[in-house]
């Protein structure tokens, strides 16, 4: 008795059909889609604030501003009208201190950063195209400091040479004091950007920002209440007043817990900021 036996390729299983079912194709996993990298979204970040004229404006009326108000304050010391020992402040804080406008208006360039594109809409097209968002509020801040930086440290120091042109004496420059009002200004515009963040309205952003940088400075130690004086040293102008300050004893923080003070008001909102960006819709 003969059996054929046909010799050949051995052939692989195959997918097991049910009838009246398609066959499934196994995918590698993929893992979570992670969207576009830090890098290129700072470069996005970058073009969108460029591209606003309101951007370059505001730049300017901060540095206008900066040194405008220091030219001022300078020229009533000089000329005698004022002196900063009648004011309880070293000529540094008195010239430094009078950047207080330009903070708040890099503060406002902060929330445009942000609001504007809630008011216009486009909050949506880049949430879209960033599923995690919080890279997207670092890439926001990690360009407002670019900016912004340079820009308080060269108002920063443009306000020390203006007070030493004028102030009979002169003011020998110092770096500490330019870094600690460079690290103030460049605070409160991520603040700004924080607020915008949270509240997605430009004009409760800035009302906030008023309020901290303006009203509650001169307001809280008038109090009759002890922990108002408290909360007052808590504020960023509190920080500022303490890391421009050359006069010792007169400063309301010391160095480390100024700067402890900056980092808070930058950490915090930005923290909160990016936990309800999150979780909440566009």
């Amino acid at each position: 008795m003969t059996t054929d036996t046909t010799l050949g390729t051995p052939s692989r299983p195959g997918p097991s059909r049910v009838p009246g079912q398609a066959t499934r194709v196994a995918h590698p996993d993929l893992g979570p889609e992670r969207g576009p990298s830090l890098g290129r979204l700072a470069r996005s970040e970058w073009t969108k604030l460029r591209s606003l004229r309101s951007t370059w404006w505001t730049l300017a009326l901060a540095a206008l501003t900066g040194i405008g108000f220091a030219l001022a304050v300078a020229a009533t010391v000089g000329a005698g009208d004022v002196s900063s020992d009648a004011l309880g402040e070293d000529d540094f804080a008195l010239v430094l201190g009078e950047t207080g406008v330009a903070a708040l208006v890099l503060g406002v360039l902060g929330a445009l950063q942000m609001s504007s594109e809630y008011a216009s809409g486009t909050i949506s097209v880049s949430l879209t195209a960033v599923p995690r968002r919080r890279p997207l509020l670092a890439a926001k801040a990690a360009v407002l400091v670019a900016v912004v930086a340079p820009l308080s440290m060269a108002v920063s120091a443009g306000a020390l040479l203006v007070g030493d042109a004028i102030i009979e004496g002169g003011l020998a420059f110092s770096w500490p004091a330019v870094l600690g009002n460079t690290a103030y200004l460049t605070a409160v515009a991520v603040l700004g950007l924080s607020l915008a963040t949270l509240t997605r309205s430009t004009a409760m952003a800035i009302a906030v920002l008023v309020a901290v940088v303006f009203v509650l400075p001169p307001l809280l130690p008038l109090l009759p209440w002890g922990w108002a004086e408290t909360v007052a040293d808590l504020l960023p102008g509190a920080a500022q007043e303490s890391l421009i300050s050359t006069v010792p004893g007169t400063a309301p923080l010391g160095d480390v817990a100024a700067v402890r003070t900056l980092a808070a008001w930058i950490l915090v909102p930005l923290t909160a900021g990016a936990v309800l960006l999150t979780r909440r819709d566009a």
